[in-house]
C-alpha cells in the first residue's frame, strides 16, 4: 500500500510537469510605446492588457504583472502585482501616481525618462511562461514648489510612511496669495531621519543637509530629540530646524511681562497649560498674554485680529498682517491650548 501511494504521487507529479502552458500575448501598450505620466491626472490609471494564455490540461491560469528596468533581472522589479480579479484577469490598471513613485524609487528625478520592460508571468500549477515588451516612461514634471508639503520618517511622530505625513502650513502674503514657504511644529527624534514630501507618497521627495534642501536629497538627521519649529523656503532652497519650547508671557502671570510659564507639549503640534491666572498689573485694565518661545522676544506668537487664529509675529510683520495680544476675559484657573498643526494654527482658553 505504501509503495502504491508513492507511485500514485509520482504519477500525479509527472502529469503536472507534462502539460504545457502558452505565454500570454501582450496587447497594450505596444512595443517601444512612450508613456508620459501627467501630474494633473495622477489619480487616473494606465492600463496594461494581454490575451489569455492557454493550457492543454484545463488548469486555471493566473497572471502576475512586473515592471523592470530594461535588461534588469525580473526578480528585482520596480513594481509588481497580480492582475485584476485576484490574478485571473488579462489586464491590470495602475494609478499614475503609483507608477511615478516606482520611477522615483529607481532614482529618476522630475521629468526624466527611462526604458522599461513590462512582463506578464502566466502560471498554472507548477508551470509558467513569461512575456516581455519594451516601453519608455517619463516621470511627472513637478513644479519647483509643491502645492502641499509633508514630513515623515523614522525621526517623526508618524513614522516612515508618507501616507501618514505631517502637513506643513503654506504661508501667505498680506493679499492672501500663497508664497513658496512652509512652516510646521512637531517633535523629532535624533535616532532617526526624515524627508519632506510633495504628496502623501514617495513620488516627490526632498532632503538635504546643512540647511540646504533639494529634490531627491538625502534624509535629514535632527541634531537632538526635542520639539522643533520647521521652516522650508523654496525661494532660497533652504530649511531650518529650530528647537522650540513655548511659554505664556503677560500681565496675568507671576512676574508679569518679565516672567514665563512653560507649556507642555501634547504631541501633534499642540502645547497646553493649566494655570491660576492673576492680575499682575493692577494699573492695566486689559488682561492679556502672548506665546513666547525659548524665552526669546524674537519668537512670539499672537492672535489675528477678530479671531482665535494665531501667527508668528515675525511672519506677520514681514507680510503686513496685524496681530494682537491675546485677551483673557476671566482670571483664575484656566487651560490654554496652542494648536500649531494643520493649515491654520489656533489657540483656545477653557475656564
Amino acid at each position: 500500500m505504501v509503495l502504491s501511494s508513492c507511485e500514485d504521487e509520482e504519477d500525479n507529479l509527472d502529469e503536472l510537469k507534462a502539460f504545457t502552458i502558452s505565454a500570454a500575448e501582450l496587447s497594450y501598450p505596444s512595443e517601444n510605446a512612450s508613456i508620459a505620466l501627467n501630474l494633473e491626472q495622477a489619480q487616473s490609471n494606465v492600463e496594461f492588457s494581454w490575451n489569455s494564455a492557454t493550457t492543454d490540461s484545463g488548469f486555471l491560469v493566473t497572471y502576475e504583472f512586473l515592471l523592470v528596468e530594461d535588461g534588469a533581472d525580473l526578480s528585482d522589479p520596480l513594481y509588481s502585482s497580480a492582475s485584476a480579479e485576484s490574478g485571473k484577469a488579462t489586464y491590470i490598471s495602475i494609478p499614475q501616481e503609483r507608477l511615478d513613485e516606482a520611477l522615483s524609487n529607481a532614482g529618476l528625478n522630475s521629468g526624466e525618462s527611462i526604458n522599461l520592460s513590462w512582463a506578464v508571468v502566466a502560471s498554472a500549477q507548477q508551470n509558467s511562461e513569461i512575456s516581455l515588451r519594451t516601453i519608455s516612461m517619463t516621470r511627472f514634471d513637478f513644479p519647483e514648489t509643491p502645492e502641499k508639503l509633508y514630513i515623515a520618517g523614522t525621526a517623526t511622530e508618524v513614522g516612515d510612511n508618507p501616507e501618514n505625513g505631517i502637513l506643513l502650513r503654506r504661508l501667505f502674503n498680506a493679499n492672501g496669495d500663497p508664497i513658496n514657504k512652509y512652516e510646521g511644529y512637531t517633535s523629532l527624534n535624533s535616532s532617526g531621519t526624515f524627508s519632506f514630501y510633495g504628496f502623501q507618497n514617495r513620488s516627490l521627495v526632498f532632503g538635504g543637509s546643512n540647511g540646504t534642501i533639494s529634490a531627491g536629497g538625502d534624509p535629514i538627521s535632527p541634531e537632538r530629540t526635542t520639539t522643533y519649529r520647521i521652516r522650508v523656503d523654496f525661494v532660497n532652497s533652504t530649511y531650518e530646524l529650530q528647537p522650540i519650547t513655548w511659554s505664556i508671557v503677560g500681565n496675568v502671570i507671576t512676574n508679569g511681562w518679565g516672567g514665563d510659564v512653560p507649556m507642555t507639549y501634547q504631541g501633534n503640534g499642540t502645547w497646553a497649560l493649566t494655570y491660576e491666572f492673576i492680575d499682575a498689573d493692577a494699573g492695566d485694565p486689559n488682561d492679556r498674554f502672548i506665546f513666547r518661545a525659548n524665552q526669546d522676544w524674537g519668537f512670539v506668537i499672537k492672535k489675528l485680529v477678530g479671531s482665535n487664529e494665531v501667527l508668528a509675529e515675525d511672519i506677520a510683520n514681514n507680510q503686513g498682517i496685524t496681530v494682537d495680544d491675546i485677551p483673557l476675559s476671566q482670571l483664575g484657573q484656566a487651560t490654554v491650548t496652542l494648536n500649531l498643526s494643520g493649515q491654520q494654527p489656533v489657540y483656545s482658553i477653557n475656564n
